[in-house]
């Protein structure tokens, strides 16, 4: 599962092809299919809608790849027209080639049990990989997800960026889309009142002349919404997705910030796919810190900017950059405010005195530090005393913030109304549900009432980066909540936060490919919520096993 089918589609091909093998895709694929297919260095074709003549001839001329993969629409949203499924599979079975089938506008509604184009064309199982979304008929609030063999998604769990970068469902989303697929696998009642309007519809509108084309307040407040707007509304914003709740929770974000406004996202790996394009041009450049987070650097890969990689906080290296770049129209310095993998902190100070001699924009993602970090939690923006300077923000709900799901970019009403006309995840993911607008929101105001949060998280990680050190813990980063211990080698890695398991702290070892080779560690997240004994039996923990390892 992912936090959307924008999310599903856009980590699919990147995970699954090489530059040994070719996609061939239906002129008019959804976005997320484009954005997905240019992410992956496979080599890339598009077929003319719905042509299998000329589906045919690419096949032909392309079985030299190692593998040939079609990618369609099973149901394409914009006409309503239906992907000739029967014959692209009976090409496939003729060219050995993979087929991918997006099944977001027929899941749960179409084919006579509602799964698909696949049923509809009765090919029910054979087609290779399918991807579907959550968020309209099947729940109607968010989510999405590939379905295929055991090989494929065992690869997507090790590969797909967007599920491994990205928060898990809100269990609210979870539990309302689990509850359709029982009502659709016990009845077809459903689908057949939606095949009898579909004909009404149709038919009567032809003879009009028509053309058819876990704090108990923030659990409550989600609860109160969940029965008050529903689970969703089955709809991206700019269609039926906004209602006044996610207007006042994008205001209350820009006023958090100290911003003109804000543009919520389904996730802040969307917030991030959907930035750079939107924004810069091939005039533009993009001078990216080497150890940015995947989601900023899958976005800065879909922009067609000039782009520029410096050194880790590396302040000498990102002005040898920017003097070199001054003929660029824009220069843009993309940067985590905190990277989640080593818990230190980007020297923004550093970087907005480099961005105003060298006129830049500085652009940080804030999901490892909004709610905890700063005095009153606004980030590192607030920890280096630069409230209100910093250009282009993005965040997440998914953490402090409601722990569910979403993200969001902040800054002036130019460019959030830029965002709200371009950005592609945007335009074509569902609205939030309401459940976790509402959620958020809640976390909103118990932040801007009282700093007493953000003040136990402080001294709870005091307490444990002081203490762990005494033991002889390695812990790296700076005084972050974020305390990674440093165990180096990948297998005892594993061992150590299985052994800490047996012992009643469930901590999670990180090895390659997430971080370097040699450099596994246990990554530890202190939360205000951890109450002094919590930490006491944490230290306790790691000391019994560490010594036991011979880690200390």
């Amino acid at each position: 599962m992912y936090a959307s089918c924008f999310d599903a589609n856009a980590g699919l091909f990147e995970a699954l092809l090489s530059a040994e093998d070719a996609i061939i895709s239906d002129e008019l694929n959804h976005a997320s299919i484009i954005d997905g297919i240019r992410l992956s260095k496979a080599q890339r074709f598009r077929y003319k809608h719905r042509d299998m003549n000329d589906l045919e001839d690419i096949l032909k001329n392309n079985q030299k790849a190692r593998n040939r993969l079609i990618a369609t629409d099973g149901v394409f949203s914009m006409d309503g027209n239906v992907a000739p499924l029967n014959k692209i599979y009976q090409l496939a079975q003729k060219y050995n080639a993979i087929v991918f089938v997006d099944e977001c506008h027929s899941t749960g509604f179409f084919g006579n049990t509602g799964r698909g184009t696949e049923e509809f064309f009765n090919l029910s199982g054979k087609i290779d990989i399918i991807n579907s979304t959550l968020g309209k008929a099947l729940g109607g609030a968010a989510g999405g997800y590939t379905t295929g063999n055991k090989e494929l998604i065992d690869l997507l769990r090790q590969r797909s960026r967007p599920y491994l970068f990205s928060n898990s469902l809100p269990p609210a989303v979870v539990a309302s889309a689990s509850k359709v697929f029982d009502l659709l696998t016990q009845s077809s009642a459903l689908t057949e009142r939606v095949k009898r309007n579909t004909t009404v519809f149709r038919t009567e509108m032809k003879s009009f002349g028509f053309n058819i084309l876990s704090n108990a307040e923030v659990i409550s407040a989600g609860k109160d919404a969940l029965d008050k707007y529903g689970s969703g509304l089955s709809s991206v914003r700019f269609i039926c997705g906004t209602q006044d709740i996610h207007k006042a929770l994008e205001a209350k974000i820009a006023k958090f910030h100290g911003r003109e406004d804000a543009i919520l996202y389904a996730s802040c790996f969307d917030a991030n796919a959907g930035l750079f394009e939107a924004l810069l041009s091939a005039e533009d450049a993009i001078i990216s810190d080497e150890l940015n987070h995947a989601s900023i650097i899958d976005g800065i890969r879909l922009s067609k900017a000039q782009r520029f990689r410096y050194k880790h906080r590396d302040m000498n290296d990102l002005e040898d950059i920017l003097k070199n770049n001054q003929k660029a129209r824009n220069r843009l310095i993309a940067t985590d405010g905190v990277f989640s993998m080593d818990g230190n902190v980007a020297p923004l100070n550093k970087i907005y005195q480099l961005a105003q001699k060298y006129n830049a924009i500085v652009f940080v993602d804030e999901c490892h530090s909004t709610g905890f970090f700063g005095n009153t939690g606004r980030g590192t923006e607030e920890f280096f005393n630069l409230s209100g300077k910093i250009d282009i923000i993005n965040s997440t709900l998914g953490k402090a913030l409601g722990g569910a799901a979403g993200g969001y970019t902040t800054g002036n009403k130019e460019l959030i109304d830029l965002l709200r006309q371009r950005s592609r995840p945007y335009l074509f993911s569902n609205s939030l549900p309401p459940a976790v607008v509402a959620s958020a929101s809640k976390v909103f105001d118990l932040l801007t009432q009282s700093s007493a949060l953000t003040e136990r998280v402080k001294r709870n990680t005091t307490v444990f980066r002081t203490e762990m050190k005494s033991f002889g813990f390695n812990i790296l980063g700076d005084d972050h909540p974020i305390c990674p211990v440093f165990i180096g080698d990948a297998r005892l890695a594993t061992n150590f936060a299985d052994q800490m398991l047996e012992n009643g702290i469930y901590v999670i070892g990180f090895s390659y490919p997430v971080v370097p080779k040699g450099k596994a560690r246990i990554r530890v997240q202190i939360s205000a919520a951890h109450s002094d004994e919590d930490i006491k039996k944490t230290i306790d923990a790691f000391v019994k096993v560490g010594r036991k390892l011979q880690v200390i």
